[in-house]
């Protein structure tokens, strides 16, 4: 039997893009510690394009491909690796980093003078086994409302800020040409007083 070596990374300086091959024995054998041996493979499989991790895939055999998969899974006492399956699901045609989706929600849009729109699923890599939320919180819907209500707050002072820079515009503008005609005024008086 051939030893294990557990992980060798090719970089392709021409394309940057990083090349990832997994050197197994020639049976495709799963160390005994397959948590420490997966570590690394995630951490990089993380940040391959979709055709690098096609191109991993097609290189490990099933029961290998299943041991990642099961590695980047949450762990419960029900879920445990058969050979190619998590109890009796086959995960051996399973992405290897795990998306989860939030489900579409009606959000309230009067700013945009709209109603309400439906907002789309978004993808959320899951890095370190840690699930992004489905649904806010009631803290986070409130946090939500006040933050609605300052930004009204703050328009409304921002409109009052701008009448009173137009009011102190138009006062100065006034004053200014109060000022250009008493000058004027001045002007013609001492002009007349040293012509007299």
């Amino acid at each position: 039997m051939v030893p294990w070596h557990p992980l060798m990374i090719l970089v392709s300086k021409r394309r940057g893009i990083l090349v990832m091959r997994l050197i197994i024995d020639g049976h495709h054998v799963i160390p005994k510690d397959p948590d420490e041996w997966a570590k690394p493979i995630l951490h990089i499989a993380a940040d391959m394009t979709p055709s690098e991790m096609d191109e991993l895939k097609a290189q490990c055999s099933t029961s290998v491909w299943a041991a990642l998969v099961f590695a980047s899974v949450r762990r419960t006492p029900v879920r445990t690796l058969n050979n190619i399956s998590i109890g009796k699901i086959k995960n051996c045609d399973w992405d290897l980093v795990v998306i989860v989706y939030e489900k579409g929600t009606l959000v309230n849009c009067n700013m945009w003078g709209t109603r309400s729109v439906t907002r789309t699923r978004h993808d959320y890599p899951c890095k370190d086994n840690i699930e992004a939320a489905v649904a806010a919180s009631p803290q986070r819907k409130q946090k939500c409302i006040n933050d609605i209500d300052d930004i009204k707050i703050l328009k409304e002072e921002i409109a009052a800020l701008h009448c009173a820079v137009e009011d102190n515009t138009s006062m100065v503008l006034q004053t200014r040409a109060a000022f250009v005609k008493a000058v004027d005024l001045l002007h013609e008086y001492s002009v007349k007083f040293i012509c007299d």
